[in-house]
């Protein structure tokens, strides 16, 4: 019954029913308590109270100064015809009733019963049937001449002595199981008008008449803390709101209440008045919480919003006063709360000693948090002690990290009387040297600053005139041209290269014969020597080429498409590309913007009408693969052969696809090793780091397929594996940065390719031998013949592509596409599921029925609706970056809408915007664990919204005939391996969902997020 009324609407509630509720407890305890008086408000206003009232009329005005009490002598007389009268059958049933209702009885109980229409009705018969049973037998008790009037008693006096208490008190025990079992079956009543029994009002009502309040506000605290109720759902306010004031006037009248469940119910209220932004009764709500008032206020304040002024900051904090909450405890609490969350996001100041001397970037939202967090302890005088202390901890942060302005910035907000503190004093000495560090005089500083400007102008005139000399002027496309200007390009790509490390080598290696006293001024002016050459190197050979590819008329992501700014905002989109691109999205929905690179602009279209435009250019008009060769710079990072024959794709595509299900056997056997292997076997619960476990995981179970047993499960072949798909995302990103005829210098050093090829092949090497062994002596077809992609590749692979180094190369850029793309998706679903573990149970329940009838199969894998639901949905709200189904023009190309795109431009659609947009999904901000398995339900969506399925709408795969080639086997394998958590085990966060990390386009789950498993018995 607890679990079941919670979940109906609360309408009796929201329309008034909790006044008549709150009431009616406040009649209840005034009469003597629940038990003592069950009932008794019932018969406010029955027809028939005055027939049953223990004394006479006349004597009303002289009972305040007499005791005695005399009987009633209507009330026999009363019963007898209303009893008799209701029995009369010849009267209609509504008279009956009536006359029923005047003098309920067991007799008559049947006639009140048949006229009742709601559950209010069924109460009121009930109660007033087992009521006036009972007052009956006490009259007979206390002998009828006194209740009929014919005697009379003096105060007690009048009772027999002799009367058997133990058979009274069991009398009396009796009865009240009578009533209480009578009472019960009202829980399940049917009624024909109105709310049904189960209704949260009634309920409410039947356990507070029964004395059960304790477990009436366990069992709603209970569902809170298991999750029972959706707190977006549109009845959870009222529940919470109801709830909280039901705890509030049992405290109020001094009745005492679980604590447990009291807390958790008005932890819930404050969560629903923190969502609907009623700030003003926080305070007062949280300081019923008492010992967890303070922490509970603080915490709420930590949630305030950045955008939220220092007057509102303080307002808020005034609030705490004025309902009894300690000031300097809340705004202590509040510092230190935020202060940790900030240090549990930003990095550690560790690593390589960062430079001080070029620009920096403005704070990110992140280091505001920890810049404004010292605001709490600067409001009033008694907290400034604190305030001193956490500013030196802030500020040894930021000054660590070469974060000068953003140190600046924290200071700026201290007051003044800071500098006048004087204990405890190695803090207060630590304070002022950081102001001092900062208040230099302003000759000193503008001197220091001369002698830099003056070297920093000194090299950039000679790099640029060095650069700038005739025979290195770029004046020709890469391949194209005369001879003189093929020539002249190759000697620009040995020699510029040469030329600026030269330049910074030689500025390096002389430091040490500078006085010590120049030594640091000159490290600095080594890093302006070498910013210098390639700002040079970037405006000379680039700003021809960033002119040619302005998209002119298109708007910009900052709003400016002047050359210059646009590096400034390149470096921008580097920490910032999700906040930027979502708002240009909104700005030009439905048509396009640019985003500038460091080498060209790159266009990006919105909306389903230029999306499915993009997906039908043909791709001698907008190319994919040339796209992706040169956004991965696959030429450098995999390699010019995997650069120009992507012969391997079709196999992903076809052979591996037809393979599923003759391959899951082998899948799942490797699935059940590799978590046994990951998951450390213990009876409770064991953490992990997930996105390296996941990694581990999926390349193990990805490479059961691509190169079989035992080589998957050895541990360094899968480090190879995971390192190398991070060497290639971290150094196609490096090589973007430099311009076109700097990439293959770029790509030799900033890449790993020949390394990663000679670990592999000591790996992989003899059993692409042993196999041409075979292959040679048996022919294509032999007994036992592997059924994986290396054995595929070796079927089909011509020429050089047969040789060991080539196929290595072949299956370590396979394992690139899987292990990125899969352990990603996968991480941020079980995160997801982590910190919402009342998920698991819907998932379970279907993988296990399913599992039950068809095994562990391909078959079952695709009838995991749920699950599917699940991942797609975690790919929905995150993906693999913010853009997607990138195309390069081979030819100057226009949309539908007029936007020309030039030859050699980049054009990418806006994936992660539209993902979340309320006009392709209902409340698309909010994961919705089982959106597509809703729609897949509705007629003829069946198979329309799989996770595998793409549209115009949905493009994490991309979209169209170049849609991800391995997105089928990636499904299959991300399915099962969620299928076997939930079968196999619990699991949960410690602390909130973590968010996840963006650089530059793309997004990725937090690297340090961990998650606790317990393996189910």
């Amino acid at each position: 019954m607890k679990s079941l009324w919670f979940k109906h609407y609360m309408r009796m509630y929201e329309l008034g029913g909790w006044k008549t509720l709150l009431n009616c407890v406040e009649k209840l305890i005034s009469h003597g308590g629940p038990r003592a008086s069950a009932g008794r408000y019932c018969f406010n206003g029955a027809p028939y109270v005055s027939a049953n009232e223990p004394r006479d009329e006349d004597a009303m005005e002289e009972e305040e100064d007499n005791d005695s009490w005399r009987g009633n002598r209507r009330r026999k007389l009363w019963k007898t015809a209303c009893t008799r009268t209701a029995l009369n059958s010849h009267l209609p049933m509504t008279e009956r009733a009536l006359y029923a209702a005047l003098a309920p009885s067991p007799q008559t109980s049947a006639y009140l019963k048949a006229v009742c229409r709601t559950w209010p009705d069924h109460l009121w018969a009930q109660v007033s049937v087992v009521c006036e049973e009972k007052e009956s037998s006490e009259m007979a008790r206390l002998r009828e001449s006194f209740w009929e009037g014919a005697g009379e008693v003096e105060g007690t006096t009048s009772l027999d002595e002799s009367v058997d208490m133990d058979a009274e008190e069991l009398e009396e025990e009796e009865w009240e199981k009578e009533v209480v079992g009578s009472l019960e079956s009202l829980a399940d009543i049917p009624v024909e008008d109105g709310p049904p029994a189960n209704n949260p009002y009634y309920i409410s009502q039947l356990n507070i008449i029964l004395d059960r309040m304790d477990s009436l506000l366990d069992a709603f605290a209970e569902g809170l803390q298991n999750g029972s109720y959706d707190p977006s759902s549109p009845e959870y306010p009222a529940m919470t709101r109801f709830f909280a004031h039901l705890c509030l006037f049992l405290q109020m009248i001094d009745i005492s209440a679980p604590p447990l469940a009291t807390q958790v119910i008005l932890e819930a209220y404050l969560q629903v008045l923190e969502a609907a932004g009623q700030r003003e009764l926080i305070a007062m709500y949280a300081g019923a919480l008492g010992d967890n008032a303070v922490e509970r206020y603080a915490m709420f304040l930590t949630s305030l919003e950045l955008s939220a002024d220092i007057t509102e900051r303080r307002l808020a904090l005034t609030r705490a006063k004025e309902h009894g909450l300690n000031m300097e405890r809340v705004a202590i609490a509040t510092a230190e709360r935020t202060i940790e969350k900030a240090f549990s996001i930003l990095p550690s100041a560790k690593g390589p000693l960062p430079s001080v001397i070029g620009l920096q970037p403005p704070p990110t939202e992140h280091e505001w948090l920890l810049v404004r967090s010292i605001e709490w302890t600067t409001f009033m005088e008694s907290t400034y002690g604190t305030a001193l202390e956490q500013a030196n901890v802030i500020l040894r942060y930021f000054l660590g990290c070469g974060r000068v302005q953003v140190a600046k910035l924290v200071l700026g907000l201290l007051p003044p009387e800071l500098s006048s503190i004087r204990e405890p004093e190695e803090r207060a000495v630590e304070y002022l040297h950081y102001r001092q560090f900062f208040m230099m005089t302003k000759d000193t500083r503008a001197a220091w600053l001369s002698d830099y400007k003056t070297l920093v102008q000194q090299a950039k005139e000679q790099v640029t005139k060095l650069l700038t000399t005739e025979w290195l002027i770029a004046d020709g496309e890469r391949n194209g041209g005369d001879r003189r200007s093929r020539e002249l390009n190759r000697i620009r790509q040995i020699y510029i290269p040469e030329l600026v490390i030269r330049l910074h080598a030689m500025l390096f290696t002389s430091r040490t014969r500078i006085p010590d006293h120049h030594l640091q001024r000159n490290r600095m002016a080594n890093s302006w020597y070498y910013a210098c050459a390639v700002v040079a190197l970037v405006g000379v050979f680039l700003w021809r080429r960033n002119e040619k590819f302005r998209f002119k008329g298109v708007p910009a992501v900052c709003g400016s498409d002047n050359p210059i700014l646009s590096y400034y905002t390149a470096f921008k989109l580097m920490n910032n590309f999700h906040t930027l691109v979502r708002e240009a999205y909104w700005k030009h929905k439905g048509g396009s913007f640019k985003i500038p690179e460091f080498t060209q602009w790159h266009l990006i279209v919105t909306g389903p009408k230029l999306i499915d435009e993009l997906r039908k250019a043909p791709d001698d008009q907008l190319s994919f693969d040339a796209a992706t060769q040169k956004t991965l710079h696959i030429e450098w990072t995999l390699g010019p052969a995997i650069a120009h024959n992507t012969y391997h794709i079709p196999l992903v595509r076809g052979q591996l696809t037809r393979n599923i299900g003759a391959l899951f056997p082998e899948i799942r056997d490797e699935i059940v090793a590799a978590f046994g292997d990951a998951i450390p076997a213990g009876d409770g619960w064991v953490k992990v780091t997930a996105l390296n476990t996941m990694m581990q995981v999926v390349g193990r179970v990805s490479n059961r397929v691509f190169v079989g047993l035992p080589t998957c499960r050895d541990q360094d072949y899968i480090e190879l594996n995971v390192k190398f798909t991070l060497d290639v995302v971290i150094g196609a990103l490096f090589i973007s940065l430099f311009p076109d005829f700097l990439k293959p210098f770029a790509g030799r050093y900033f890449t790993t390719v020949p390394q990663s090829i000679e670990r592999g092949v000591k790996h992989i090497g003899p059993i692409i031998r042993e196999r041409y062994e075979n292959m040679e002596k048996y022919g294509d077809n032999w007994q036992d013949k592997p059924n994986d992609m290396l054995q595929w590749l070796m079927d089909i692979a011509e020429g050089e592509e047969r040789e060991i180094r080539a196929l290595v190369m072949r299956i370590l850029t396979i394992n690139f596409a899987a292990i990125h793309t899969s352990s990603n998706s996968f991480t941020h679903a079980l995160l997801i599921l982590a910190a919402n573990p009342e998920w698991v149970k819907p998932m379970r329940e279907e993988a296990e029925e399913v599992v039950s009838r068809d095994g562990w199969s391909k078959v079952a894998i695709q009838k995991m609706r749920r699950v599917d639901s699940f991942l797609k949905e975690a790919q929905r709200m995150f993906g693999l970056g913010d853009i997607t189904m990138t195309r390069l023009a081979m030819q100057d190309f226009t949309f539908s809408d007029g936007t020309f795109v030039p030859k050699g431009s980049l054009v990418s659609a806006a994936a992660g915007p539209m993902h979340q947009d309320e006009e392709f999904y209902e409340d698309a901000e909010i994961f919705n664990p089982w959106r597509f398995v809703n729609m897949r339900e509705e007629e003829g969506e069946g198979t329309k919204h799989q996770m595998v399925t793409t549209s115009s709408e949905y493009v994490p795969f991309g979209h169209g005939r170049h849609a991800c080639p391995g997105r089928f086997f990636a499904a299959n394998e991300l399915k099962a391996m969620m299928a076997h958590v939930v079968i196999n085990y619990d699991i949960k966060l410690e602390g909130d969902l973590p968010e996840p990390k963006r650089w530059a386009q793309a997004v990725f789950p937090d690297p340090k997020a961990e998650v606790m498993f317990k393996k189910r018995e």
